[in-house]
């Protein structure tokens, strides 16, 4: 009996010996993914580091132990919390009108968030054109206005005070009014609580829309507006982009305006300054910051014959600037092209827009207002876009000349004719044939030099046929 006993033991304790290992062996715990390790270069600050991995100053703080996140040293190995990668952020263009709100929904995060990857002190001074860094992840569509209703301060209210009574972050609360946490407020001070109510307006009344382009502008480039105002109101427009006046045109799908930005302006920020006057009187005024960039012009020297030298006598060129301005600033509150623009001979470009001059090794004090077409006495040359004759008459300097008024404070000039095939008054259309190219005036050779000004200022031409104006 013993010995069956001995043997059944065996027979068990084989079997559970042959078992699988998987059978015997508990599940493996899952490992923690390994921690990103970043290791500090000449340079860099905390906030560089946080919007390389798309995280945030306090995150990385708080996984080092760093009680003073302005104070890292070169070499220093900082853990990156998990979850964050660099390239988690993309860039982002401001635009005229936006809000971090409309950012921060646009790209499905908090205005906050936003605020800290671009280290924002005031939310209410965004520039136009600026470049912002934001979390990866756009919407596809526009998401909905954000929401808020109105909240009236009382004596003694601080905005921690009614942050904490809402149960509301503070930085929320400063963020969505452009105030400082600290800051004091006084009875009657209207905040908004944002997400409460019905949906906000992100522009001042009556403005329902506002779009600019190109953005960043660009020196020596023309910068377009388009402005909406409410179903049903009746406004005036007018307004101003750095030094050069807005002038608006009325049509079924709102207001547009045209400004020519000087090559010589220096880069920097610009105000963009928008009024819409209501029949009473009443004024609604929409200011913003607008980058200008460099695109960064050539440089060429002209030598004259001494006799085409007399042309540069400053008296003639003064007196011939008051016959193409006369033209130049006039307006016509109406758009008679539709489209791009088209080039006015098939001429290769021999000299291009912006260019700094020096003629007969002087200074290079002057820019080239236009763009050189290539060409013989004779070629045809063709109306860039649809408009009116404003000017058509042999000039001292500019020779045989053209300027066509194409509405909104849009005008194209051709110079240099052999011939002139239309009359002060004439409509034209796109392509049709208005004069022969020639070498009449401030010339060295044949050629055409063609220039668009908006309200008078020379524009780079070759803008308007690439991009859709306004």
């Amino acid at each position: 009996m013993t010995a069956r006993i001995l043997v059944l033991l065996a027979l068990i304790l084989s079997t559970l010996l042959a078992a699988p290992l998987s059978a015997q062996s508990p599940t493996p715990t899952p490992q923690a993914a390994p921690a990103t390790i970043h290791v500090v270069q000449r340079g860099e600050t905390l906030f560089s580091i946080a919007q390389r991995y798309g995280t945030t100053v306090e995150d990385i703080a708080r996984a080092n132990g760093i009680g003073d996140p302005g104070v890292i040293s070169v070499g220093q190995r900082l853990v990156i919390p998990a979850g964050a990668a660099p390239g988690a952020t993309t860039d982002y263009i401001v635009q005229v009108g936006d809000t971090l709100a409309d950012i921060a929904l646009r790209f499905k995060t908090e205005p906050g968030r936003v605020a800290q990857l671009n280290a924002i002190a005031n939310p209410r001074l965004l520039i136009a054109g600026e470049s912002l860094a934001v979390p990866n992840g756009t919407s596809q569509t526009l998401p909905p206005a954000p929401s808020g209703r109105i909240h009236i301060v009382t004596p003694g209210e601080t905005l921690v005070r009614i942050a904490a009574g809402m149960r509301r972050s503070v930085w929320e609360l400063a963020l969505a009014n452009g105030l400082s946490v600290g800051q004091p407020l006084y009875p009657g001070q209207r905040l908004i609580i944002p997400g409460e109510g019905p949906p906000l307006e992100t522009l001042p009344a009556p403005f329902t829309s506002l779009a600019a382009h190109p953005l960043p502008a660009v020196q020596g480039r023309v910068f377009a507006i388009r402005a909406s105002v409410g179903q049903g109101i009746t406004t005036t427009l007018s307004g101003r982009f750095s030094d050069q006046p807005l002038r608006f045109v009325n049509e079924t799908n709102g207001s547009w305006a045209v400004a020519g930005l000087n090559p010589f302006t220096p880069a920097g920020l610009y105000p963009l300054v928008i009024t819409a006057t209501l029949p009473g009187g009443a004024k609604t005024v929409f200011q913003q910051m607008v980058k200008v960039v460099e695109p960064g012009y050539s440089s060429e020297e002209i030598n004259l014959d001494p006799q085409t030298s007399q042309l540069l006598d400053p008296n003639l060129i003064a007196q011939e600037r008051v016959i193409v301005m006369g033209a130049f600033t006039r307006f016509t509150p109406e758009r008679l092209w539709d489209g791009l623009f088209a080039l006015p001979a098939p001429g290769e470009i021999t000299s291009a827009f912006g260019t700094r001059r020096s003629y007969n090794g002087g200074p290079y004090s002057s820019y080239h207002e236009g763009t050189d077409l290539n060409g013989k006495t004779g070629d045809p040359i063709y109306a860039a876009a649809a408009g009116r004759v404003a000017l058509a008459q042999k000039l001292t300097v500019r020779g045989n000349a053209i300027i066509i008024d194409h509405g909104g404070g849009v005008f194209t000039g051709y110079w240099h004719l052999s011939k002139i095939l239309v009359n002060v008054g004439d409509h034209v259309e796109q392509g049709q044939h208005i004069a022969d190219m020639g070498a009449t005036g401030l010339v060295t050779g044949a050629h055409l030099h063609w220039e668009i000004r908006i309200n008078g200022v020379p524009v780079d031409p070759m803008q308007w046929t690439r991009e859709p104006m306004p």
